[in-house]
């Protein structure tokens, strides 16, 4: 679970490092830990650091997706 932040100044220190948004976002969207592919469903998606981007496990067009496709956030 990450750390939320409790104020606006931490919220805007936190934020400021695009690592801490995915972390963020990734822990409210995949609660269980499990990223899904947002093409096929598959749900053991791995994160590639260098590219701040999930890469699904099955092979097709889609197989990149960043941590904002295929959800209203």
């Amino acid at each position: 679970m990450v750390k939320e932040p409790k104020t606006l100044q931490e919220a805007t220190v936190y934020f400021a490092n695009a690592d801490n948004c995915i972390a963020y976002l990734a822990d409210r969207r995949w609660p269980d830990g499990k990223a899904k592919c947002p093409a096929c469903g598959r749900d053991d998606a791995a994160y590639v650091p260098a590219r701040r981007v999930w890469q699904c496990k099955t092979r097709h067009p889609k197989s990149q997706f960043s941590i904002k496709v295929g959800h209203d956030l």
